[in-house]
């Protein structure tokens, strides 16, 4: 740059502030999971009425040798702070803004102050801003820096560690400091070759394994950004965006992008951790409460699903669309069954004449969407211990009807679990004792008053009075669900030859009575044509109100709770503080939602509960958001 542009910058620099010449535009950041904008990023933008556009690697440089780069950042934090106090007023969409931070800013000036001042003057929460701080930054003033990382993190702003490989001092940087996001530098998408990708690869499982978020800079192909999101990278910015810089108010009608929500951002910030660069083959899905979707997949889960001869992604998105019936309720079964205990959960399918076994874990969500990390496990035909042609003929039969079924081998003195949604015994795993286990599974799932019937079915068997071959005894249970109530529940116990000696598979679905909704009718129907009626009220077992309250409150699955008239927590049920994932209910008592901190939005929920307590008024169907613990 020649003398004269540069003496002009440092000269017109603040008149350049004051007439309007510097103004602040944003550039979006793409969630790579969704192509949703999950962020913007604040740059400055010089247009002169001498020189025209001025270029920031032309300014900035400038105006840090002349300890004047900390007037343009406080200049583009106010203006961010404004435009993001507007929005929130007129109620548009909001995401996190990043704001880039010079070394010099923290030599000449204090930025934690001032975030702290602009943040409560604009009533701007901290989670709106992400601060990114360049590596270079650690090279001369590294104990500077480090400590203003800690500060701005201890005042609740997250940390971006911004052109990351570009330097050396990357790895140094990471040691030395805590840092919440690296952005990798643009460095790597110009010349994409196969080193490059193996480098990508070895930094996002450092990253991962030390619970760093990640984001990529100058992604400029699909071709890279599929190769990002297959490894896990969760943001990306570059020519792949196909949006330029522009002001907030104007990028947020033109944008061709839509808006993250700040539970997706919540949501999916917690799966963003999830590590994909992995041998075991992973991906993650989204679940609406209804379908399955693949949002990504590392390389060994795609050559997994192209052994059952999907090529892609979307054909496999499509199948989970169309699924036979009674493969979507197993599905839901098993994507439910991680929902309620946030553990792995395993279930056996078939596919294309294979067997895998599925395995979802819940990793993050709430109410209608929701993240789960999904394995995927081929049974090889060496690793079968069934492959008989018979046993395999009837379990593909009876997997298309039943949720629980379990081998029985009396020789063996053992049962093998090939698939089952009640125990929380795995697909694939053994128990060893027959006996022993059914009277554990008959504590734990079967009805008191059924117990004892339950027990003589399964002694008979076990006791070798076995039932002919190629024949299946049926009866009827009442077993306990996952809420806590009984179904009828139809056993059919089937005998067949299998290594040489006869076994039996086991095999439950629901009573067909449980698979209606009009079932009370039904019933009533079918009772009646039997000859029975309904039994008039007992006058002498009479139930008082207060043992209702005391059977709802503490036996129900019902999240309920009650407060006193200026909203303080008094009491919660069981089934509310499993759900919140409170231990003692003394961390709950006497505390507001606001002490708390769990609310999305205040203003309807304080008003609505303000309602009830203060005039009695009952609220239906009465919508809320909070967050607990993440989700």
């Amino acid at each position: 740059m020649d003398n004269t542009i540069l003496d002009y910058i440092v000269s017109h620099f603040k008149e350049a502030l004051r007439s309007g010449c510097i103004t602040v535009c944003y550039k979006p950041v793409l969630r790579a999971l969704t192509g949703k904008i999950c962020a913007f990023e604040a740059l400055a933008r010089w247009h002169d009425p001498e020189y025209g556009d001025i270029a920031p690697h032309d300014f900035i440089p400038v105006l840090e040798a002349h300890d004047k780069v900390h007037l343009l950042d406080y200049f583009v934090t106010k203006v961010t702070m404004q435009n993001l106090h507007t929005r929130r007023r007129q109620k548009l969409p909001i995401v996190p803004v990043i704001l880039n931070l010079s070394r010099r800013d923290f030599l000449v000036s204090d930025p934690v102050r001032v975030l702290n001042h602009l943040t409560e003057k604009y009533q701007v929460p901290h989670a709106y801003l992400q601060i990114e701080i360049t590596e270079t930054a650690f090279v001369e003033d590294e104990a500077i820096i480090a400590q203003a990382i800690s500060r701005l993190r201890q005042e609740g702003y997250s940390v971006t560690l911004d052109n990351f490989g570009e330097g050396h001092s990357s790895l140094a940087a990471l040691q030395r400091s805590a840092i919440d996001e690296i952005s990798l530098d643009g460095i790597f998408f110009d010349n994409f070759t196969e080193a490059t990708r193996q480098l990508l690869t070895s930094i996002l499982l450092m990253a991962k394994t030390l619970g760093i978020h990640t984001a990529a800079e100058g992604v400029r192909t699909e071709e890279q950004a599929d190769f990002l999101r297959r490894i896990g990278c969760e943001k990306m910015q570059g020519p792949i965006c196909r949006t330029m810089a522009r002001p907030l108010e104007e990028g947020a009608l033109s944008t061709p992008y839509r808006f993250e929500t700040q539970l997706e951002q919540q949501i999916f910030h917690r799966a963003g951790l999830t590590n994909l660069v992995t041998e075991t083959p992973t991906a993650l899905f989204s679940d609406d409460g209804n379908h399955l979707h693949i949002l990504t997949a590392n390389a060994n889960y795609q050559n997994m699903l192209r052994l059952s001869h999907f090529d892609s992604l979307q054909d496999a998105n499509k199948l989970l669309l169309e699924l036979p019936q009674v493969i979507h309720v197993r599905l839901r079964a098993l994507a439910d069954a991680t929902i309620r205990s946030h553990q792995m959960e395993t279930e056996l399918f078939i596919s294309n004449g294979r067997y895998f076994y599925l395995k979802l874990h819940n990793i993050a969500g709430t109410n209608g969407f929701y993240i789960h990390r999904a394995e995927l496990q081929f049974l090889q035909q060496g690793q079968e211990s069934s492959t008989d042609e018979e046993y395999d003929h009837i379990v593909r039969h009876l997997m298309r009807f039943y949720h629980d079924i379990y081998l029985i081998d009396n020789q063996q003195n053992r049962i093998e679990i090939i698939t089952a949604s009640i125990s929380s015994k795995r697909a694939g795993s053994h128990l060893q004792g027959i006996m022993t286990a059914f009277m554990r599974f008959a504590r734990l799932h079967i009805h008191q008053d059924d117990q004892r019937r339950f027990l003589q079915y399964i002694h008979d068997l076990a006791q070798g009075n076995q039932i002919p071959l190629a024949s299946t005894k049926f009866d009827l249970f009442r077993v306990k669900v996952p809420n806590g109530s009984f179904h009828w529940t139809n056993f059919s116990l089937t005998s067949f030859q299998y290594n040489d000696h006869p076994c039996q598979l086991l095999c439950l679905r629901d009573f067909v009575f449980e698979e209606l909704t009009d079932r009370d009718r039904l019933i009533n129907t079918v009772m009646a044509s039997y000859g029975f009626t309904t039994l008039p009220e007992d006058p002498e077992r009479q139930i008082t109100d207060a043992a209702l309250w005391r059977t709802l409150t503490q036996f129900s699955s019902r999240k309920l709770f009650w407060k006193d008239r200026d909203g303080h927590f008094c009491g919660a049920s069981p089934a509310f503080l499993r759900y919140y994932g409170i231990q003692n209910i003394n961390e709950l008592i006497g505390k507001s939602d606001r002490d708390l901190g769990w609310h999305l939005s205040d203003t309807y929920m304080d008003q609505g509960e303000m309602t009830v307590l203060q005039k009695g008024e009952p609220i239906h169907n009465g919508h809320g958001r909070c967050i607990a613990r993440g989700r």
